[in-house]
Parts: structure tokens; sequence; C-alpha cells
């Protein structure tokens, strides 16, 4: 908002179009951080019918096991890309001007830290089992330093992190509950 009033008083007698064009242009060109990174995970829709039947019926035990089953995948699926996506940009980044040459680097993380949020429903009240891991964009280096994240290397490995997830979530749930699994043929 400082910056859109500072350029609109830059051009006092902007039209009402020029305004809205510098205050759409200054918006696009502000840095924003980012606090965290929101990873959704989510069974397939027939576990969740499962987990509310189990509910529904009152057995409360197999329930707490199918959703033991989701907690647990979902900190596989965040511990399993930690190795790649722990990653901090440390200096400074882009061109430099006396030599021409970057003089960041990236260092290793210790880890990710994560805050994870249950939800039993969708926006419409139905069952839809999943929780979010809000991960947090900051991380510490090796010498306890802490930076953000990377965020060019998290972004993209959303995918792996829901096809851990996705495979953890099956077996777990197999293992403590004796479900199985079919392909629909559709």
């Amino acid at each position: 908002a400082e910056r859109v009033e500072a350029a609109l008083k830059a051009e006092p007698d902007a039209s009402p179009e020029r305004q809205r064009e510098i205050e759409v242009t200054t918006a696009r060109n502000s840095r924003s951080n980012t606090a965290y990174y929101d990873v959704t995970f989510s069974p397939v829709k027939s576990v969740s019918v499962y987990y509310a039947a189990l509910v529904a019926a009152g057995d409360v035990e197999l329930a707490q096991q199918v959703r033991q089953a989701h907690d647990q995948a979902i900190r596989i699926a965040v511990e399993s890309v930690q190795d790649q996506v722990a990653w901090a940009k440390t200096g400074r980044h882009g061109r430099a001007s006396a030599s021409g040459r970057s003089t960041g680097k990236w260092e290793k993380a210790q880890g990710l830290s994560a805050v994870l949020f249950a939800h039993h429903t969708n926006r419409d009240g139905e069952p839809q089992l999943h929780g979010h891991a809000a991960v947090l964009n900051v991380v510490a280096t090796a010498d306890e330093r802490l930076y953000a994240l990377d965020g060019a290397a998290f972004r993209p490995v959303k995918d792996a992190m829901a096809a851990a997830y996705d495979r953890a979530m099956e077996a777990i749930l197999s293992d403590l509950t004796g479900v199985g699994w079919a392909e629909r043929v559709d």
C-alpha cells in the first residue's frame, strides 16, 4: 500500500486508467515474503468414506487406526523430501557489480519444520480426511544460522510428497487394519 501510494504521488495528474495501471504494476513488482508453504495431503475418497462410516458406527478404535495411518503417512511424506529441499540460499545471488559473478551459494539445512493440521471434512461438510502441512520457510544451516528455504527447489516437490504420502498411506492402513486395495476398471 505504501509503494502504491508513493507511485501515485509521483504522478499526481494521472488519469483514472493510469492510476489503475500504476496500482497493478506496483503490486505486481512488490516482493512479499513467504512465511510457509502449505502442502495438502488427502487419501482416496474411499478412505474418507471408510473413516466416516467407522465414526458413524461408533467403531472409535478402528477409526483411530485410519487417522493414525493418515497422520503417519503425512510425516513420512514430509521427511521423504528433506534431503532434496532443505537448502538455503546464502550470500548474494545474481550479478555482483565488481566481478560480474554471484557471491551466493546453496547450503544444506538441518531439516524442515512443519506444523500439521488435521481435517476430516471438506468445505461442503462431506467426508474428506485430509491434512495440511505448513512447512516453515526458515531453515538452519550447519553453523546454526537461519535462512529462508530455497523456494525454487521446494515448490516442484509437492507432487513427490503426494506420491510418498499415497504409498505410505496405503501400506500403513493395510498393516493396521487389513484393508486391501484394487484399481477401479474406469
